[in-house]
C-alpha cells in the first residue's frame, strides 16, 4: 500500500463499518493499525483483488456519503493528537477505491478482553482505568465533540516502559460535533452498543443535541462492567426495572454508577468532570473487592453493536418494549419497580446463556416450594385471620442474622419496613429499632404514606396501618403504589390503574405505566410506549404524545415541564404552553414559586431561576447546577442548593439568588422541617440547620428528612444494620 509504505499482516478485527488490520510501516519498521473503510452491508471486493466496489447507483451514493464522514473521522481524531489517552492518528489516504487511516498499534489490548480473561477488576483499577476515560471525554466535551459508542470494546491498553497501563480510547465512527448552539454540524447513521449505549440514542436520529449525559451514561456502564464482568442490561429495560446493587459494590461507589446509569439524563451528573469529582470521594482502602461471579466466558463478555439502516437516518425505529403478557409470582413487585415484563426470545437470547437458564419445570417447582412455605409460616403466624398480630419483643433489636435493607428513610412514621435478605422477607420495626412486626412479607412499599403501606404475599395486595390491621384487605393483584392524594397506583393482569381507601378500583387497569398523583394529575404510559396525564376523574386531559424524556413526572405548581428538541417550557394542566420554549436543557419542577433551568444565553448554557411568567428572576452562571431536588422542584422552605462543577462546593441560595451560605459536602438534600441531610466524604451522614451550621454530628451511613421533629437513619453499616428514630437533638426515641 502506498507504494509499498505500509505492509498489511494480519486482520484485528471487522465491524459494520470498517475492518482494522495489524501492518507494518516499512520505512520506519514501526507496528501500526491500519483502518480500511468497508460497509459491511454494501461494500465487496473485486474478484480477487484489494479494490472496494459498492454495487448499484442507490448503494454507491450511500457508500459515498459514509466514506466522507470515514475521513472527517480520521481528520478529526488528527486534531485531537495532543489530547491525553486518544487514539494518535499517523496518515489519511485513499486507494484500491475506499479510504484508510493509518494509527499506533496499542499492544495492550482492550478492556473486553482484560476483564474476559482476568475476570472483575479491583475496584482501585477499574476506577483509575475510568478516571483516564474521563480525562479523554472531558477533553472531547471541550470541543463540542460527543463520542458515542464508549464501550470496553473501545478501550486499549497502553502499556508504558515503566510497566503502567493507559487508556488509549478509539472508534470515533458515531461521533458528533455540535455548534455553539449545541446542534449537530455533522451527521452519522444510529448506532448503539447494547448496554453501553443511553437510552436517548435509541431515539430517531439519535442524540441530536450535545449533551455529555450519554456519554456519561456510557461510562457509567463501563464501571459496572469492569467492577462486575457482566454487560449491563439494554437501557430500554432499565426503564421497567432498575439496576439492583451487586453485593460486593460498595453502596457509595454504587450510587455513582447507578446515577451516571440514570434512564434520566436530568439525574446523571451533567458533566465528566462532576462524575470525577464524585469518584475522588470514594475511599479505595475500604471500597468492597470485585465482584466474585462465575468464571466468565466470551458470551458473558460479548457487545452487541446494533446499527441501524444506514439509507436514512430518520427510519431508525427503536425497538418496542415487550408488553406484559403473563405474571410470574417472581414478578410481584410494590416499591418503586413495576412488575417486570416478559423478555422477548431475542433478549432471552442475548442475556443468558443456555447454562444459565433453568427450566420452566425447575422455575415452577421452586415457585411452589416458597409459596407452600410462606402459607404455613402464615397460618402459624396468623392462624387463619387477616389481621397481623403484634410481636411482643421487649426492648430486642433487629438480629443481624442476615442482610437488612432498610427502607425508605426520606420521611419519618413511627414505623418502617426492614428486610432479610436470607429469608427474602420484610417485616417491620418501631421508632426504638424493635422488630414488632415478624418477617412475614414477600414485598412492602418500604414507608407507610397516608397512614398506609402495600404488602403482598402470595398473589394479592393490601394496605395495613401503622397497627399492624389490615385497612384495605387483601385482594387479586400483581403491584401497588403509595397513597398520594387519597389514591395509589395498583396492578392487575399487567395494567395498571388507581384504588382508593376503601380498596375500590375507581381508575380501571388499562395503562401499562402510572406515576403517582401530584397536584390532582398523575402521569400515565399507554400500549404504544407514550406519556400524558389523567385527573382523579381517569380523564385523559394531556393526551399521550410525549416520549419519556420529553415531559416530566409530576405536575407541581400548576405546571410540567416539557422538552422539544434542544428546547425546554412549561405547560399547564389544560395542555397549554404556559411558558414558551427557550434554548437550553435541563428544566426542572416548580417548587416556591421558582424553576430551576439551564439556558443559552449566547455565551454559553448557565443556570437561571424563573417565576411562572417565564421571567428570569436570577442567574447562578455557566459552571453551576442544581445540587438535588431533581424530582420535586429545587427550592424547599425559601433555600436552594446549587453545586459547582469543578469542585465540591456546595453554595445555598435564598430566592433572591444572595448566597445564605458556602459549604463542602459531598451532597446535600432539601431542607424539611428546618434542618438538611448532609453527606461527607467518607460517606457519613449528619444535619445542618439553615445558618450552615452542623447541628447533628456526622455519625450514620444513611439518614432520612426530618418530619414533625423526628427522622429515621442507619444503624451499622451495609449488610449488618437496623434503623432508629433520632429527634432534633440527635438523640434516639425510645
Amino acid at each position: 500500500m502506498q507504494g509499498g509504505k505500509y505492509r498489511i499482516e494480519r486482520v484485528l478485527g471487522q465491524g459494520g463499518y470498517g475492518i482494522t488490520y495489524e501492518g507494518l510501516q516499512t520505512g520506519l519498521n514501526r507496528r501500526v493499525a491500519i483502518k480500511e473503510f468497508f460497509l459491511k452491508e454494501y461494500c465487496e471486493r473485486e474478484g480477487q483483488t484489494s479494490h472496494v466496489t459498492s454495487g448499484t447507483t442507490t448503494a454507491s451514493e450511500i457508500v459515498a456519503k459514509c466514506r466522507e464522514k470515514f475521513i472527517k473521522e480520521a481528520q478529526m481524531i488528527v486534531s485531537f493528537d495532543r489530547a491525553p489517552h486518544i487514539v494518535r492518528i499517523y496518515d489519511i489516504f485513499e486507494e484500491n477505491g475506499t479510504a484508510y487511516y493509518v494509527m499506533e498499534y496499542v499492544e495492550g489490548g482492550s478492556l473486553a478482553s482484560l476483564v474476559e480473561k482476568s475476570g472483575p477488576l479491583p475496584v482501585s483499577r477499574a476506577i483509575n482505568l475510568i478516571r483516564q476515560t474521563g480525562q479523554a471525554l472531558s477533553y472531547l466535551h471541550s470541543r463540542q465533540t460527543m463520542h458515542l459508542d464508549v464501550k470496553p470494546a473501545n478501550l486499549l491498553l497502553r502499556r508504558e516502559e515503566d510497566g503502567s497501563d493507559n487508556v488509549v480510547l478509539i472508534d470515533f465512527g458515531i461521533s458528533k460535533h455540535y455548534d455553539a448552539q449545541g446542534h449537530a454540524t455533522t451527521t452519522s447513521f444510529v448506532t448503539y452498543s447494547r448496554g453501553f449505549a443511553s437510552l436517548e440514542q435509541y431515539r430517531e436520529g439519535g442524540v441530536q443535541e450535545f449533551s455529555p449525559t450519554s456519554d456519561i451514561y456510557s461510562l457509567g456502564a463501563t464501571l459496572y462492567f469492569l467492577l462486575t464482568g457482566q454487560t449491563p442490561p439494554d437501557a430500554m429495560l432499565l426503564v421497567e426495572e432498575p439496576l439492583e446493587r451487586p453485593s460486593a459494590i460498595s453502596p457509595d461507589l454504587w450510587q455513582i454508577i447507578s446515577r451516571a446509569m440514570s434512564t434520566s439524563r436530568k439525574k446523571r451528573y451533567q458533566t465528566v468532570d462532576e462524575m470525577m469529582q464524585a469518584l475522588k470521594g470514594i475511599n479505595l482502602a475500604t471500597t468492597s473487592s470485585p465482584v466474585k461471579l462465575a468464571t466468565i466466558t466470551s458470551s458473558k463478555v460479548k457487545e452487541e453493536t446494533i446499527i441501524a439502516s444506514p439509507k436514512d437516518e430518520k427510519t431508525i425505529v427503536a425497538p418496542s418494549k415487550d408488553k406484559i403478557t403473563t405474571v410470574e409470582p417472581n414478578n410481584l413487585i410494590l416499591k418503586d419497580n413495576k412488575p417486570k415484563p416478559t423478555p422477548s426470545v431475542e433478549q432471552r437470547e442475548n442475556n443468558e446463556s443456555e447454562e444459565d437458564k433453568p427450566s420452566t419445570k425447575t422455575r415452577w417447582l421452586a415457585v411452589a416450594c416458597i409459596v407452600a412455605m410462606i402459607g404455613i409460616v402464615f397460618f402459624f403466624i396468623i392462624r387463619g385471620t387477616s389481621d397481623i398480630t403484634q410481636v411482643d419483643t421487649s426492648d430486642s433489636q433487629v438480629k443481624m442474622d442476615g442482610i437488612y435493607e432498610v427502607g425508605d428513610l426520606s420521611k419519618a412514621t413511627d414505623l418502617h419496613s426492614v428486610y432479610n435478605e436470607e429469608k427474602g422477607q420484610y417485616g417491620m420495626v418501631d421508632q426504638a429499632g424493635r422488630l414488632v412486626m415478624p418477617l412475614q412479607w414477600v414485598s412492602t412499599n418500604k414507608k407507610f404514606s397516608e397512614g398506609l403501606m402495600g404488602v403482598e404475599k402470595g398473589g394479592q395486595v393490601g394496605f395495613i396501618d401503622k397497627t399492624g390491621n389490615f385497612v384495605i384487605p387483601y385482594q387479586d393483584g400483581i403491584g401497588c403504589g403509595e397513597f398520594h392524594e387519597g389514591l395509589a397506583p395498583f396492578a392487575r393482569d399487567g395494567k395498571w390503574g388507581f384504588i382508593d381507601k376503601s380498596g375500590k378500583i375507581v381508575i380501571p387497569c388499562i395503562w401499562d405505566d402510572v406515576d403517582e398523583f401530584s397536584d390532582g394529575m398523575a402521569r400515565v404510559r399507554n400500549d404504544e410506549g407514550k406519556y400524558g396525564f389523567i385527573n382523579k376523574d381517569g380523564k385523559q386531559v394531556i393526551p399521550c404524545k410525549w416520549d419519556e424524556f420529553d415531559i416530566g413526572k409530576y405536575y407541581k405548581e400548576g405546571l410540567v415541564e416539557v422538552d422539544k428538541d434542544a428546547y425546554h417550557g412549561y405547560i399547564n394542566k389544560q395542555g397549554k404552553l404556559a411558558i414558551g420554549y427557550e434554548l437550553g436543557h435541563p428544566a426542572y419542577p416548580f417548587s416556591d414559586g421558582l424553576a430551576a433551568v439551564t439556558r443559552w444565553d449566547g455565551e454559553g448554557y448557565k443556570l437561571k431561576f424563573i417565576n411562572k411568567n417565564g421571567k428570569v428572576v436570577f442567574s447562578c452562571g455557566e459552571h453551576w447546577s442544581p445540587a438535588c431536588g431533581y424530582d420535586k422542584g429545587v427550592f424547599s422552605e425559601g433555600l436552594a442548593f446549587i453545586k459547582e462543577y469543578n469542585s465540591n462546593i456546595i453554595r445555598c441560595i435564598d430566592k433572591s439568588g444572595k448566597t445564605v451560605f458556602e459549604c463542602k459536602w459531598r451532597s446535600v438534600a432539601p431542607f424539611s422541617d428546618g434542618l438538611a441531610v448532609v453527606r461527607d466524604e467518607d460517606g457519613n451522614c449528619g444535619y445542618i440547620d439553615k445558618t450552615g451550621a452542623l447541628v447533628i454530628p456526622r455519625q450514620w451511613k444513611d439518614a432520612g428528612d426530618f418530619l414533625d421533629g423526628k427522622a429515621w437513619v442507619m444503624i451499622g453499616t451495609y449488610g449488618s444494620h437496623t434503623s432508629r428514630q433520632i429527634d432534633k437533638t440527635g438523640k434516639y426515641v425510645e
